[in-house]
């Protein structure tokens, strides 16, 4: 059996619901836990019912560390904190667990995993690969790789691998970018040097994600022919003003229409659709508003002509 899991707060959970349906039909013997740092995230989502959905509260294994932590730390960087440490509780609580697969709960998944979990490997982590010089870039400042998703077989390389991440997440998991250090993701520079069995070749198909698929025009490009190579897509970037309104991308970037169709549209779809079985489930759940729809940012919105702006029905 392998566990796949998201961590969320009450502000993600319709991100992490969302990620969790569209990963339901690929996961047959699999399972999926939704890690809740707060209650009102597990008080919306514990009526949900679902054989392949496990809900667990953090807060049922924090410790006094991870108590003066999560006071110390913004939402961000605690929930980055927990990463390693949600991995290693599932290899410990779920003793038949092969493979433990962590997910960004901003993500939609398209296709079956089977085939990716690469037993001749122990870690599985994904390098940013970026399509563009402005991405490039940033990879230098945030590291190679992408925290959004990484997997871990278990073993005690593995084991060996997740309590060393642990220790250093706990020690600094900060926003603010260093020469050695950002938030969990610049300590996977790190894995290929460190530990054994660590593929850190880019997947066909995983974690795609904005700085793939941007070309140097700053549009954002995937063809339909790539459609059946993709696995999971990484929504970075999008932004939710409410079920029907979304920013789906930043004003400085172009969605084009065919990357529209194939990937955005559904995720909306999916999201609006969860989103009102949540009302079904709690009726005081409602989605935070996440960017301002006034004057200034429509006047921005039609001089710029990206049309990120999209509203369904």
């Amino acid at each position: 059996m392998n566990i796949f899991c998201t961590i969320i707060n009450q502000d993600y959970v319709l991100r992490g619901l969302t990620l969790f349906r569209s990963m339901s039909p690929f996961l047959k013997m699999d399972k999926f836990i939704i890690f809740c740092i707060d209650d009102e995230s597990y008080d919306v989502l514990k009526n949900y019912k679902s054989s392949k959905l496990k809900l667990i509260n953090t807060n049922s294994f924090e410790n006094r560390v991870l108590s003066k932590l999560r006071e110390k730390r913004k939402i961000n960087e605690f929930c980055w904190t927990l990463k390693p440490i949600c991995l290693l509780y599932i290899f410990k609580k779920f003793i038949n667990t092969k493979w433990a697969v962590y997910l960004d709960s901003d993500s939609m998944v398209f296709k079956d995993f089977k085939n990716s979990l690469n037993d001749d490997y122990d870690i599985l982590i994904t390098s940013h690969n970026p399509s563009n010089k402005e991405f490039w870039a940033l990879t230098k400042k945030v590291g190679e790789y992408n925290a959004g998703f990484i997997a871990f077989k278990q073993n005690s390389n593995s084991k060996l691998a997740l309590n060393w991440w642990q220790k250093k997440c706990k020690q600094k998991c900060s926003a603010y970018v260093t020469r050695k250090t950002y938030a969990d993701q610049k300590y996977l520079n790190e894995f290929p040097i460190k530990f054994k069995k660590v593929n850190n070749c880019s997947f066909s198909g995983i974690n795609v994600a904005p700085w793939n698929i941007t070309n140097d025009y700053n549009v954002l490009v995937f063809r339909k022919e790539k459609l059946n190579e993709l696995i999971f897509y990484h929504m970075q970037g999008l932004k939710i003003y409410n079920k029907y309104i979304y920013k789906i991308y930043s004003e400085n970037f172009k969605v084009d229409k065919e990357t529209y169709k194939l990937i955005y549209l559904p995720y909306m779809r999916l999201l609006r659709k969860t989103y009102e079985d949540l009302k079904k489930l709690d009726v005081k759940f409602c989605q935070k508003k996440e960017f301002n729809i006034n004057l200034k940012f429509l006047i921005k919105n039609y001089l710029t002509k990206n049309n990120n702006l999209k509203i369904i029905f």
